[in-house]
């Protein structure tokens, strides 16, 4: 899964080094374990949604990237999160047909041939 930043907030151009080219970040699901870079990065994108533009309401201040302090908010991030997880598993987990996977078994034998001429 890729996660796109929004370099237009000048925030996140002083957090991150914008020379390079690959601005992805790579995520790792565990079982029964939550992943703490992916609840940092909810926080942040669901945070202006969640408030709806009341910037100025004490809690919008009081939300941190990296540890829990509004209990409503969070549950909205965990809400988030289990539906993220509920897509990647109901797209991740498609049947194949024969088809497909002779076509990948070949592709895969055809690489390996070809690396092994090299």
């Amino acid at each position: 899964m890729k996660m796109r930043l929004d370099t237009s907030d000048l925030a996140v151009q002083k957090m991150v080094d914008f020379k390079g080219k690959d601005f992805t970040e790579e995520v790792r699901f565990k079982t029964n374990q939550l992943n703490h870079l992916l609840m940092s990065y909810l926080r942040s994108s669901c945070k202006a949604q969640f408030f709806q533009g009341k910037i100025h309401d004490p809690a919008f201040a009081q939300v941190l990237l990296t540890k829990p302090k509004n209990l409503y908010f969070e549950r909205y991030c965990l809400q988030f999160y289990e539906n993220l997880v509920e897509f990647l598993l109901m797209n991740l987990e498609k049947p194949s047909t024969l088809e497909n996977d002779l076509a990948m078994l070949d592709s895969y034998n055809h690489q390996a041939g070809e690396e092994s001429k090299d």
